[in-house]
């Protein structure tokens, strides 16, 4: 390419008078000439290289240095002949105007789709250039060079810049445009660079994934919404489905469907718990009794892969500025634990926190006008301050057994379940919604033919679920009970039955179960829960004892609260490990466990059971709080028959009346040595004979008796 210079002094002036050849074969001169529209982001970067150089007192140098920009608009790179440059700044002018002869080439998905986004969120001319200039000069090579020169870079400088390039609109209508109010900054579609030297930055940086998501075609305006926000799927249940949580689901429907209808803005409800106690189907169950429809952030790309959280956040603000000009609608934003701040530790254990992250959220939940429900597992990791501006807060805990056994009948309609598994299922309060549902479609497509694969199947899924968050489920571990429950076999010092009855008509008190183990406690609770028509919240020592002061008091106090709130059976099971006697602690934090529970077993107003094998390790003051105190004894030679003519029975063994007196000799014989005996023979795979099954008792005695054949300290002296 030959440039016409004439050098006089240090300034270097250009000959306008002399042609210029463009040698390169995207040569923008020859296509304006021959009548074909220039690409628009060519005309961008014509007028981008010549504000660069009007800018600095060194035209060529600018030029020579924008190697990306030059190639883009059509010229070969000047690299370091200094005697090409004078001339160039002619030749990009010369450029610029036979490109502009013209309207250019806009034939892209991108500006179609930027035109149908601005229009649907009502945004102005300057804003859609705005944002077509930023997608495109944050892809496009090249571009962003002759911005990288305007050091030192300011906004005001920038937006200078962006008014030469953009040529129809003037720079504070452009700084009007990116003010952080404004359509573009609040909906998350453009910010502006975190960096003040750009270098090869891009000045506006877009949304992640927008050239992606603004460079594909889409048959209509829901398919353009669709990489954002979409309407979510219908309820699968209704507000029966959740009958403990009646109280605070008419609430927030009323509060959700006046705050829409009166517009008031910054109304955020937060529902949190456990992953699978149906906290989405809940949310969709809140929208369809307000009888609003609920647009759901995306949490995924079609692809299944994960959106950050920068994306999902973006999408939020679209999706509020896409219903604030709507007359209804209310936001679904599930997942919400990586969006919100939270105290990160730095150095030395010190505190951490980003005020200005932080006080984005504040604002982000005040000044949203359109009511959004937040869904998340945990509240744990979120800010005390962004916690407190949500402006109701609903732990979704695991539905109470009459709702579970509902559930748990729904999902396996049509599978081969007996009665008793679901109402086994239904006991299990760490078993979630989503398990069960997930247990059935296994089941459905793998569980074999005949109910006891089904239901092995099914309890294997589940198990492994259950386990993989942590937890435990031991009523399902059983392979059955040894025999069908009944309250006849339980050798008590208080009617077992009579008792029930009572506390039916009076369901509050503190009662404690103490005894060897394998007699019954347990059970005869999970018998009261029953008969009382109730859920039943059992905890145990492992459960509740953690490594940091306080935790342990704190979770002592949550148990009692679910607890009241689920109007729950609560046992707590393993007592003597909190209620050992104080004079003999060594630590403060052995005082102050036993202190907290004391205090909630006064405050608490329902039925509270606790269990234990060492009664007489209890702290003395506690044991006087127990209004009915029961012990549980081994079997009596009669119960002790009666149980092994049942397990007999059960197994397809008949009884032998000649072993009566071998089995009543048995004196510490218990219900659950019957269900270990059972367990071996399930493991075993063929009926025994009575006899047999007689060993296999004396056996479980005999484990309990220390060598000289007295039987063994069961935490019992005397």
């Amino acid at each position: 390419m030959a440039w016409a210079t004439k050098k006089r002094r240090t300034s270097i002036r250009i000959e306008v008078d002399k042609p210029v050849e463009c040698r390169s074969s995207r040569s923008v001169t020859g296509r304006a000439a021959a009548g074909g529209p220039v690409e628009q982001v060519v005309v961008w970067t014509l007028r981008a290289l010549l504000h660069a150089a009007k800018e600095t007192r060194n035209p060529g140098q600018v030029l020579a240095r924008c190697d990306d920009a030059m190639r883009l608009a059509g010229f070969e790179p000047l690299g370091f002949d200094e005697a090409k440059r004078p001339g160039a700044l002619h030749a990009v002018r010369q450029a610029l105007e036979s490109a502009t002869a013209q309207p250019p080439n806009r034939d892209d998905p991108l500006y179609r789709n930027v035109d149908r986004l601005g229009e649907i969120l009502e945004l102005a001319p300057v804003e859609r250039e705005i944002l077509a200039f930023a997608v495109k000069c944050a892809t496009v090579s090249g571009m962003v060079e002759p911005f990288a020169l305007l050091l030192p870079t300011t906004r005001c400088r920038l937006a200078r810049a962006l008014a030469a390039v953009l040529c129809e609109f003037d720079p504070q209508a452009i700084k009007t445009a990116l003010e952080p109010d404004g359509a573009l900054v609040s909906c998350g579609l453009v910010r502006w660079s975190a960096s003040s030297r750009f270098g090869p930055d891009p000045p506006l940086v877009p949304m992640d994934d927008l050239d992606t998501i603004l460079g594909t075609e889409y048959p209509d305006d829901k398919a353009l919404l669709a990489p954002f926000f979409r309407v979510t799927s219908s309820a699968n249940l209704t507000a029966a489905d959740f009958p403990h949580l009646a109280a605070d689901i008419d609430l927030i429907c009323r509060f959700l469907g006046r705050a829409r209808r009166e517009r008031r803005p910054g109304v955020n409800v937060l529902l949190f718990g456990q992953p699978g106690t149906g906290k989405t189907e809940l949310a969709r169950v809140l929208a369809a009794q307000v009888g609003e429809m609920l647009y759901e952030v995306n949490v995924a790309h079609n692809d299944g892969s994960p959106l950050d959280g920068k994306h999902r956040l973006g999408s939020y603000l679209l999706c509020q500025r896409f219903l604030s000009r709507l007359t209804h609608g209310l936001v679904l934003f599930d997942e919400a634990e990586d969006l919100f701040p939270s105290e990160s530790f730095g150095m030395f254990g010190l505190k951490m926190r980003s005020a200005q992250d932080k006080g984005f959220t504040n604002r982000l939940l005040e000044e949203n006008a359109v009511p959004a429900i937040w869904v998340t597992n945990s509240v744990e990791q979120i800010d005390r301050a962004v916690l407190r501006r949500f402006d109701f807060q609903l732990e979704v805990r695991t539905p109470p057994r009459s709702v579970r056994c509902g559930i748990v009948r729904r999902h396996l309609a049509g599978l081969p379940i007996g009665d008793a598994f679901v109402e086994r299922l239904a006991d299990c309060e760490e078993v979630s919604p989503a398990d069960v549902k997930a247990a059935a479609k296994v089941a459905a497509l793998a569980g074999g033919d005949g109910p006891a694969a089904v239901e092995t199947t099914m309890e294997r899924v589940i198990r492994r679920r259950v386990e993989a968050r942590g937890g435990r489920l031991e009523t399902l571990a059983r392979d059955g009970d040894a025999i069908p429950y009944r309250i006849e076999y339980l050798n008590a010092s208080r009617d077992p039955a009579r008792l029930a009855e009572a506390l039916r008509d009076r369901p509050r008190g503190n009662v404690l179960l103490f005894g060897p183990p394998g007699t019954g406690k347990t059970a005869y609770t999970r018998h009261l829960a029953r008969r009382l028509d109730r859920p039943l919240l059992a905890r145990r020592a492992s459960d509740l004892l953690n490594p940091f002061v306080g935790v342990t008091e704190k979770l002592i106090a949550e148990m009692f609260q679910q607890a009241r709130e689920e109007r729950a059976v609560l046992l707590l099971d393993e007592a003597d490990s909190f209620l050992r006697d104080r004079r003999g602690a060594v630590r403060s934090w052995e005082v102050t466990q036993v202190n907290e529970l004391l205090v909630g077993m006064e405050q608490f107003d329902g039925l509270f059971v606790c269990s234990t094998n060492l009664v007489d390790d209890l702290d003395q003051a506690a044991f006087r709080r127990f209004v009915v105190k029961v012990r549980f004894d081994y079997l009596r030679s009669d119960q002790a028959w009666a149980m092994f003519q049942a397990l007999c029975t059960q197994v397809n063994a008949t009884p032998d009346a000649g072993l009566r007196g071998a089995v009543g000799a048995l004196r510490n014989l218990t219900p659950g040595d019957f269900a270990t005996v059972h367990r071996q023979i399930v493991l075993g795979g063929e009926p025994p004979s009575p006899s047999r099954i007689l060993q296999w008792l004396e056996e479980e005695c005999r484990m309990k008796r220390d060598g000289d054949g007295t039987p063994r300290g069961i935490g019992f002296r005397g």
